[in-house]
């Protein structure tokens, strides 16, 4: 009887010391530098965003840096690989995840990976809007005064985007649909390329990432006629939106989400999503983002997968409504 009673409380010895061990491993994650991958060139939103998180996260990451990686190429898709491939150890994250160009590229060409099944959102962080612009001088005060004339002049116009298909084209491409006309499309590359055709008056107008207007238009270049969200923007209240002119396109907020390999333990999510979360309450994250002209958009790992989903089936929308074909043309 003692003899089975020793067994006993040995075993429950054992398996004390290895709960304690287990909550001592999570307490300590990460052990090392966190690696922040980013599938586009520095100075752009999403690389802001990951930047914004960086310059505070090692308060909460057990004193590891978050590093920021940024691997542009095949439309993001080398960072998604890379961070697919890596350990899903917590070490090694993509900033960017499920946006437009990942979930809405995969509607019209094969993937190397695939969004929903390889990862696990994070946390998101920020969100980004669109915009529609002239120039400065242009003729149009209004979006209705562009349709009526690109309506009357079909093919006259030439609009721009940055290049690469993703949330800015889209937009672009249900605005076409929606406001029925012909015009002719000039991509440029980067956002800051194509802002800055539409200032010098390359292009009659163009689409891009709302935060790169400001600076324009207090230098009196650039015009903005509609944006891109369901309500003005607290950031932009002297920009109206497409839907109060009566163009009713995807308002694709296009939060900026983190996410790790789909075979991370939720444990590590959770301890990520907690310290990234504590950065977006902190007082530089909020004034960084203030100062570069983007907005925080939070939402945990359930509703940042739902959100990509319910993106997802917008897309399918469209191209139904549009048609493939137009989005598979170079």
């Amino acid at each position: 009887m003692r003899g089975k009673l020793g067994i006993s409380i040995l075993l429950v010895i054992i398996c004390l010391s290895a709960f304690a061990a287990y909550s001592f491993a999570e307490e300590k994650f990460p052990t090392r530098p966190v690696y922040m991958i980013v599938g586009h060139k520095p100075g752009g939103a999403i690389d802001l965003s990951a930047r914004a998180l960086a310059m505070i996260a090692g308060e909460y990451l057990n004193d590891q840096p978050l590093v920021v990686v940024n691997k542009p190429g095949a439309q993001t898709m080398l960072a998604a690989k890379f961070v697919v491939s890596s350990k899903p150890d917590g070490h090694t994250l993509l900033m960017g995840w499920g946006g437009s160009t990942h979930v809405f590229r995969a509607h019209i060409t094969k993937m190397p990976v695939d969004i929903f099944k390889d990862f696990k959102p994070v946390i998101s962080v920020t969100k980004l809007s669109g915009c529609l612009a002239v120039p400065a001088n242009s003729h149009f005060k209004n979006m209705n005064d562009l349709v009526s004339y690109a309506r009357k002049h079909p093919g006259k116009l030439s609009w721009t985007y940055p290049g690469g298909k993703g949330i800015h084209y889209i937009n672009g491409r249900d605005f076409i649909r929606v406001a029925k006309i012909d015009v002719t499309e000039i991509p440029y590359s980067g956002g800051v390329g194509a802002r800055n055709a539409v200032a010098g008056g390359h292009v009659d107008y163009g689409l891009f990432a709302t935060f790169l207007a400001p600076e324009m238009v207090a230098a009196a270049k650039i015009r903005v006629l509609g944006i891109c969200t369901e309500e003005r923007s607290p950031l932009f209240p002297d920009f109206p939106t497409f839907d109060e002119q009566g163009y009713d396109i995807i308002n694709d907020i296009g939060g900026q989400i983190v996410a790790a390999p789909a075979g991370t333990p939720d444990w590590k999510i959770r301890i990520l999503h907690d310290a990234f979360k504590k950065c977006m309450e902190h007082k530089a994250f909020k004034t960084f983002l203030k100062k570069v002209g983007m907005e925080p958009n939070y939402l945990g790992p359930e509703d940042a997968l739902k959100s990509a989903r319910e993106l997802d089936q917008k897309y399918a929308k469209l191209i139904e409504q549009v048609g493939i074909e137009v989005f598979r043309a170079k």
